[in-house]
C-alpha cells in the first residue's frame, strides 16, 4: 500500500498511520454530524416556540378569528411542528450509529442504546413525543387546534398551545398495538404540544451532554492527530522552500492512499481543522442541557 499526505509536497505514510490518520477523519466527521444533528432538533424546537410566544402576544393585543387565517395558522403550527419531530427521529435513530471508528465507540453505542430505550419505558413524554410523531405519519397533521390555557395567573403572554385531542391518540394506539408506548396514562382532553415538545427536547438534551461526555477524549485525540498531520506537511514545505500563497501555512492536505503503490485505486480524503472548529462552537454553545424556563406559579416580573 502506498500512503501519503499531500500539499505542494508529499510525505510517506506507513499503513498504520495511515489507518490512524483515517479513524481520526471519521471521528471528527462523527463528532460534527453528533453535533449539527442536536443542534437542527434546537433550532427547529426554537422556531415552533417563538411562532406560538408570537401568536400568544397576538392573541392578547387582537387577532384575526376568520376562518382563512386560522386556516394558516393551523398550516403553520403543523409545519413547525413537523420539522421538529422529523429531526427528533432522526437523532433518536441514527445516534447510536455515531462514532465506530472511535475507541470509545462501541461503549457509545451500548450506552446511548440503553438510554433510550429506558427513556422510552419510563418518560411519559419522551414515549408520547414519539406516538405523535407516528400518528402524524400514518394518520394525518397532529395539530387539531389552538386554543389558550386557562390560567392568566402571571402578565406573560404565553398562554397559547397547539393541541391534538387525547381521543385521536387513543384510536391511533388502538389500532396499533406497537405504537402505545407513551399511552400507558389517561390523556388530556386536549393535549398541549407545546408543553410536549419543550419536555421531549429538554429530555434529549439531557441525554445530548451525557453522551458528548463519553467520547470526548476521543474527539479531542483524533483533533491532535490531523494537527500533528499539519504541522509536518507544513514543517516539509519549509523545508523544501516551496512558498505557499501569500506566505500562509497550509490548512487543508490530502490523506491518500492506494494498494500496492498503484495510483490508479488511489482514494483520497481532505484533512482540515476548520470544519471543525464549527463542531467545538457548537459544542462549546450547547455544552449544558437546556434550563428549564418555567416560571414558578403566580410570578410577576
Amino acid at each position: 500500500m502506498s500512503a501519503y499526505l499531500e500539499d505542494t509536497v508529499a510525505i510517506p505514510l506507513t499503513r498504520p498511520r495511515f489507518g490512524n490518520l483515517l479513524d481520526a477523519r471519521t471521528t471528527l466527521v462523527d463528532a460534527g454530524s453528533f453535533e449539527e444533528r442536536y443542534e437542527l432538533v434546537l433550532e427547529n424546537y426554537k422556531a415552533f416556540e417563538l411562532f406560538f410566544v408570537n401568536q400568544s402576544l397576538e392573541s392578547r393585543l387582537g387577532g384575526d378569528y376568520r376562518i382563512e387565517p386560522a386556516s394558516r395558522l393551523l398550516s403553520e403550527a403543523n409545519r413547525l411542528l413537523i420539522n421538529l419531530l422529523t429531526s427528533l427521529c432522526s437523532y433518536t435513530e441514527q445516534v447510536s450509529s455515531e462514532f465506530k471508528s472511535a475507541p470509545s465507540g462501541p461503549v457509545f453505542k451500548t450506552a446511548i442504546t440503553r438510554k433510550l430505550a429506558d427513556l422510552r419505558k419510563t418518560s411519559f413524554n419522551f414515549g408520547l413525543i414519539e406516538v405523535v410523531r407516528n400518528y402524524a405519519q400514518h394518520v394525518q397533521m397532529p395539530v387539531e387546534g389552538i386554543t389558550a390555557r386557562h390560567s392568566r395567573t402571571t402578565t406573560w403572554p404565553e398562554s397559547v398551545f397547539p393541541y391534538c385531542t387525547g381521543a385521536s391518540l387513543h384510536a391511533y394506539a388502538g389500532r396499533n398495538r406497537r405504537r402505545q408506548v407513551g399511552l400507558q396514562h389517561s390523556l388530556a382532553e386536549k393535549v398541549d404540544l407545546r408543553e410536549l415538545a419543550y419536555s421531549a427536547v429538554r429530555t434529549l438534551s439531557e441525554l445530548h451532554c451525557s453522551a458528548r461526555s463519553l467520547v470526548q477524549a476521543d474527539c479531542v485525540a483524533a483533533r491532535d492527530e490531523v494537527a500533528e498531520a499539519l504541522r509536518e506537511v507544513n514543517d516539509a514545505i519549509a523545508e523544501a522552500g516551496t512558498v505557499k500563497k501569500k506566505g500562509r501555512p497550509a490548512k487543508i492536505v490530502e490523506l491518500a492512499g492506494g494498494e500496492n503503490g498503484s495510483t490508479e485505486s488511489e482514494v483520497s480524503h481532505t484533512l482540515m481543522l476548520e470544519w471543525d472548529d464549527v463542531r467545538i462552537a457548537r459544542a462549546a454553545k450547547n455544552r449544558r442541557p437546556i434550563a428549564d424556563f418555567k416560571k414558578p406559579s403566580g410570578h410577576n416580573p
